[in-house]
């Protein structure tokens, strides 16, 4: 199985928050608690780096 197939599954309700978020973002304001943002931004850190890093870094 692909790395990046196994971080979707291991990662899908974390990855569907972010989908979440993203969306009504524009029309509802939300707050966070520290832990919640704490968590998905080690899974985005973690999915990019499987990715092989950010976007026109060269990685």
């Amino acid at each position: 199985m692909s790395e990046v197939l196994e971080k979707y599954e291991k990662y899908s309700v974390e990855l569907a928050a972010l989908e979440d978020i993203y969306i009504t973002s524009r029309y509802t304001p939300r707050v966070f608690e520290e832990n919640e943002v704490k968590r998905l931004k080690s899974v985005i850190d973690e999915v990019v780096k499987c990715l092989g890093g950010p976007v026109g870094q060269g990685g």
